[in-house]
C-alpha cells in the first residue's frame, strides 16, 4: 500500500515537472515571438545564386526609416527598398559562388524598438536560370531588356564630352540603368556666389544635352562639385 502511495507520488512530481517545462517553454517561445526580429529571407540564404536578381530580408513588425543605416560586404547590394515589414535588396549580379556575402543593418520598428548591426550573411551556389522561382526569370529578363536599351542610348555617341566649366561622362547602375555624371568645376571668382555658379554650369550641361538634340528631364544626372 504504501509502496503504491510512492509511485503515485512519484508519478504525479513527474506529471507536475512536466507541466513546468512545457509552460516555461510555451511562455519562451511567445517572449521570442514578440521580439522584434528578423523572420527569414527570401530566397532563403542556402537557396541564393548567383544570379538571382534581389534578396528580401522579412521581419515580424512594420519598419521605418528612422535610424535605418546598411553596409555590405563585398559591396554587392546595388540599391534597396524599405517596404513594410521588408527590406528589399537589389543585387549586382552575378555573384561569385566561392564569396560569401554578408550585409549589416540596423532598423527601428513602428513602435520603437530596434535592431542594432544585425548581419546576414550567405554564400551563393550556381543554381541554373530555368530552375529559378518564376519571378525572379522575369526580373532578369526585365533587367536584360532595360540594359540592352541602356546601351543603345543615343547620349553615348557624344560622351564623354569636357569643357572649362564641367566634365560629362556615363556609365550603367547594375549594368541596366544609364547614369549621367557631371563634374563642375568652379573658379576662384565663382567663389563668392558658388550657388549662382552651380546654377549656371548645371544648365551648361542641360544646354549642351539639348543642343545635341535630347532631353536632359530623361537621363538622371549626377553632380559632384570641383572647387579651388
Amino acid at each position: 500500500m504504501q509502496q503504491n502511495f510512492i509511485n503515485k507520488s512519484s508519478v504525479i512530481k513527474i506529471i507536475v515537472v512536466v507541466l513546468l517545462v512545457v509552460v516555461v517553454f510555451v511562455g519562451y517561445s511567445r517572449y521570442i515571438d514578440s521580439k522584434f526580429r528578423v523572420v527569414g529571407t527570401s530566397p532563403a540564404t542556402g537557396k541564393i545564386s548567383t544570379i538571382s536578381p534581389w534578396l528580401d530580408i522579412d521581419f515580424n513588425r512594420q519598419i521605418t526609416q528612422k535610424g535605418f543605416s546598411i553596409s555590405h560586404i563585398p559591396k554587392f547590394v546595388n540599391n534597396y527598398t524599405l517596404g513594410k515589414e521588408m527590406l528589399v535588396l537589389n543585387l549586382n549580379t552575378p555573384l561569385d559562388s566561392g564569396q560569401v556575402y554578408s550585409i549589416t543593418f540596423s532598423v527601428t520598428d513602428t513602435v520603437g524598438d530596434k535592431l542594432i548591426n544585425k548581419t546576414v550573411s550567405f554564400q551563393p551556389n550556381n543554381i541554373p536560370f530555368s530552375s529559378l522561382p518564376k519571378d525572379q526569370q522575369k526580373t532578369i529578363l526585365n533587367d536584360q531588356a532595360a540594359y540592352s536599351r541602356a546601351h543603345n542610348n543615343p547620349i553615348l555617341a557624344y560622351l564623354p564630352h569636357n569643357t572649362i566649366d564641367y566634365n560629362l561622362s556615363g556609365s550603367y547602375n547594375n549594368h541596366s540603368q544609364l547614369i549621367l555624371y557631371a563634374e563642375l568645376f568652379l573658379s576662384e571668382a565663382d567663389m563668392s556666389n558658388q550657388n549662382s555658379a552651380i546654377a549656371n554650369y548645371k544648365q551648361e550641361v542641360a544646354s549642351y544635352i539639348e543642343s545635341i538634340g535630347l532631353n536632359p528631364a530623361n537621363y538622371n544626372i549626377d553632380y559632384s562639385i570641383s572647387s579651388p
